[in-house]
C-alpha cells in the first residue's frame, strides 16, 4: 500500500502550489491508521473487488502502519492535485499557512462522503494530521505522523 503512504503525506502536507507546509523533501517515515468504523463488507463481495481496491479495505483495520517513503521536489510542487486525481476526492482549503493545513472534503466513487482534514508541521522535519469521512460505507478515520530521515532517499520507495 505504498501509494497510499506516499499519497497519505503528500495530500497531507502540501495545501496547493501557491502556500505548502514548510517541509525538506527527501526520505520519510510515516506511521498512518486508517479505519472505518462499522464497516462490514461479505468475504465474498471483498473477494470479487480488484486487487486494488481488496487492499485498501483490508488495509482500513485501524492498526498502525509504518512505511517509508521518498518526497521530491516534484511531489511537493503537485501538492494535492495528485491526491485528488488519484482518489475521487476534492478539497476545499480553509486555513494553509506554511506550519497548518486545514480542509474540507468531498469524495465521490467508491468513499462518497465528506469530512475534514488537519495538518500541522511543527518543523521542516515532522508532519502530523487527522482526518475524517463521513460516507456511504461508514466513518472513516485516518491519522499521520511523519518524520524526515535523510535528504537522501536510499532505500525509501518512490
Amino acid at each position: 500500500m505504498r501509494i497510499i503512504t506516499v499519497l497519505a503525506l503528500i495530500a497531507f502536507t502540501h495545501a496547493a502550489m501557491a502556500e505548502t507546509l514548510d517541509i525538506k523533501e527527501g526520505a520519510w517515515e510515516v506511521t498512518s491508521t486508517l479505519a472505518i468504523e462499522g464497516l462490514q463488507i461479505p468475504p465474498a463481495l471483498l473477494q470479487s473487488l480488484p486487487d486494488e481496491q481488496r487492499a485498501q479495505f483490508e488495509r482500513m483495520d485501524g492498526r498502525p502502519r509504518v512505511e517509508r517513503a521518498c518526497v521530491t521536489q516534484k511531489d511537493i510542487a503537485a501538492g494535492f492535485d495528485r491526491f485528488d486525481k488519484q482518489s475521487g476526492c476534492t478539497r476545499n482549503t480553509g486555513v494553509s499557512t506554511p506550519r497548518h493545513f486545514e480542509a474540507g472534503i468531498a469524495c465521490t466513487g467508491l468513499f462518497t462522503g465528506t469530512g475534514a482534514a488537519r495538518v500541522d508541521a511543527p518543523s521542516p522535519t515532522r508532519v502530523q494530521g487527522a482526518a475524517t469521512l463521513e460516507g456511504m460505507l461508514g466513518n472513516m478515520s485516518m491519522t499521520l505522523d511523519a518524520r524526515w530521515l535523510s535528504a537522501s532517499c536510499g532505500a525509501a520507495k518512490k
